[in-house]
């Protein structure tokens, strides 16, 4: 009968190779999770969206535009000037589409405030822009949600110092 058992050598090898497995493994359970909490934030940010859709679907006849214009969309029949207005977010949970819970992103428990500028043009066609800066984490070239077209460019001279960006955009669709 061979009592001899393993040697020490032999466990150092069984331990490295079980360091290494687990290891692997773990890295791979990492980057799941992130990309996990990257497609739960973009599917949050879809859904801040489709509330600004709804609102601005259930009150076009009561936005209150100015009369300046302050950019213009390059459509396929010619040019056509643009107005905006100014709403929060307040407005929308007022509204009743969402609550101020919905507001609060989930991989990080922050509230999503600010203004939602809602543009309307001259075919009445509307679109908005909003910074998300303090409530979003991942993905900082998507932190202002639009749906401004490509062709979206604002007056030198409507007072406004910020550029919106469609290039930057997270979801690019009309009301």
């Amino acid at each position: 009968m061979n009592n001899r058992g393993f040697t020490l050598v032999e466990l150092l090898a069984t331990i490295i190779i079980l360091a290494l497995v687990s290891g692997i493994s773990i890295v791979g359970v990492m980057a799941s999770q992130e990309n996990a909490k990257k497609k739960l934030e973009n599917n949050f940010m879809n859904d801040v969206g489709n509330a600004i859709d709804m609102y601005i679907s259930m009150n076009t006849d009561s936005l209150k535009f100015g009369s300046n214009s302050v950019g213009k969309i390059n459509k396929g029949h010619g040019i056509v000037s643009v107005y905006v207005t100014i709403k929060s977010f307040d407005d929308i949970v007022g509204s009743g589409i969402i609550s101020r819970n919905d507001l609060i992103n989930p991989v990080n428990s922050n509230r999503c405030d600010g203004n939602i500028k809602i543009y309307r043009d001259d075919d009445y066609v509307y679109y908005y822009s909003v910074s998300l800066d303090d409530c979003i984490k991942y993905d900082v070239n998507k932190k202002t949600l639009t749906n401004l077209p490509l062709t979206y460019s604002e007056d030198s001279g409507s007072g406004s110092s910020s550029k919106v960006s469609s290039s930057s955009s997270v979801i690019n669709s009309k009301v």
